[in-house]
């Protein structure tokens, strides 16, 4: 004795719609189910960062940066104090004062441009 077939029947739709067989070869003709969204596909990137593949790196680059930024001024004052320190530095201030840097460091730019051009004003 067989049962009765309660499964649903689909009856074919619009004529002017594409038969399934055409759906069927379209589907196959795009087999990777990747480009079939709406939005295209966007391929996954796994390569992982660079802190990620050099931890050990990353931690004793990154400790040296900030060490070197919070102490950065003291060996600076540490090698002003010296006495070379000390003639370099004056070595500067007067090769400094002598071009006028010294005396006015933001209009020194502006002073070489016009005496370059031969302008006269400020």
């Amino acid at each position: 004795m067989s049962h009765p077939d309660l499964r649903k029947k689909f009856h074919p739709g619009n004529p002017a719609s594409p038969t399934t067989e055409e759906l069927r070869r379209r589907k196959a003709s795009n087999f990777d189910t990747r480009f079939n969204s709406p939005y295209g596909f966007k391929e996954q990137r796994f390569k992982r960062g660079f802190s990620a593949r050099y931890p050990g790196l990353t931690f004793f680059g990154l400790t040296g940066l900030f060490l070197g930024v919070i102490f950065w001024p003291f060996s600076n004052n540490y090698r002003s104090s010296t006495r070379d320190g000390k003639f370099l530095a004056e070595v500067r201030r007067q090769r400094e004062a002598d071009s006028g840097f010294w005396d006015k460091p933001l209009t020194f730019q502006k002073k070489k441009e016009n005496e370059s051009t031969g302008s006269t004003d400020e």
